[in-house]
């Protein structure tokens, strides 16, 4: 390690007693996130910590502190046959001969300790603004693209025992590979697992539909809103599109790389409901459209266009133009008809 090993334990001491500044957090997780050997070292000192029970409410942090330090390094020339918690239970509960105490009493300080933990951790929160784009790395190294009006949402502890996040509207996902870390995306309708691959996933609250379309690897997906639904899992070239209306899911062939121009500044609407293009076009070019005729709202589009090189205009120009469909367009609102 190359910081010193005191200052580490200072700084996992003051973490997890609650006491640390948001500088020391940001400098204990970079020093996490740099290395499988540091991450490793993290977890025993904290598995250590819940362990002792200090994670309770009556707490002394400098009884806390000095315990912590001395169990951390007790029996540092034992032999190699004893082991990590081998060596902490041996003098932590020295004196104890009720095995059945002892396994309540540690299971429990772990796991409350846990959960305190976890709920420290700050969120962050990603968002691309409406009318805008923007791309975010993960401390696993997967790459989000995030589509104009939405927000993507993760714990600061992101990676170090799993790895969640939370999505509303569209994002693209090149996820990095981890076999025992599955990579989960949580929304309001679906939640997507997957272990590295790279997929797209569309689910803004007023939109009608959640759709999940897979370029590379295999996702497994649960479908939220219809009961008792069994998981389903995509192969690449395949989409899944949910009713939000029904909870009626369907798997559909598609040309997955279009699912995503968008991160290159392409609209493509694939057979897609207008009241959706419309929910899109808005947050794309920061306008608002205005859906009159109830026909119209069941009615689907297909087209292509380059959302910087062609106005608002010219796009439901070329929409209007496929169906039986007229528009009005007075100031900064549209009206479909």
């Amino acid at each position: 390690m190359k910081e010193d090993k005191d200052q580490i334990d200072d700084l996992i001491v003051a973490r997890l007693s609650g006491n640390s500044s948001a500088g020391e957090d940001e400098q204990l997780f970079q020093w996490i996130s740099a290395s499988e050997e540091n991450k490793r070292y993290y977890l025993e000192q904290r598995e250590i910590w819940f362990s002792s029970g200090y994670a309770m409410e009556s707490f002394d942090e400098v009884r806390g502190f000095e315990d912590f330090i001395y169990r951390s390094h007790i029996g540092e020339e034992a032999p190699e046959t004893v082991t990590f918690r081998e060596k902490v239970m041996k003098v932590f509960w020295r004196g104890i001969s009720a095995a059945a105490v002892v396994a309540v009493c540690v299971f429990t300080g772990y796991k409350v300790g846990e959960l305190r933990m976890n709920d420290n951790f700050a969120e962050i929160v990603v968002e691309a603004p409406v009318g805008s784009r923007t791309s975010v790395t993960l401390p696993d190294s997967t790459r989000v693209w995030l589509n104009a009006g939405s927000t993507l949402a993760y714990s600061q502890g992101f990676g170090i025992d799993r790895r969640v996040v939370r999505l509303d509207g569209e994002g693209y996902f090149e996820v990095a590979h981890d076999k025992n870390k599955p990579f989960k995306v949580e929304s309001k309708d679906m939640c997507v697992t997957v272990l590295g691959t790279r997929f797209n996933l569309r689910n803004f609250a007023d939109d009608g539909e959640v759709v999940v379309t897979l370029s590379e690897g295999s996702v497994a997906i649960d479908n939220l809103i219809a009961k008792n639904s069994r998981r389903q899992t995509l192969v690449p070239g395949q989409r899944a599109v949910v009713d939000k209306r029904n909870g009626r899911m369907k798997i559909e062939e598609t040309d997955a790389s279009n699912a995503h121009q968008w991160i290159y500044g392409y609209l493509f609407f694939d057979e897609e409901l207008l009241p959706d293009i419309a929910k899109r076009l808005e947050r794309s070019y920061n306008i608002s459209i205005v859906i009159a005729n109830e026909e119209l709202m069941y009615t689907r589009f297909y087209g292509n266009f380059i959302r910087e090189n062609q106005s608002v205009e010219d796009v439901i120009s070329n929409i209007a133009s496929t169906g039986n469909m007229k528009y009005k367009i007075e100031g900064n609102q549209i009206t479909l008809y």
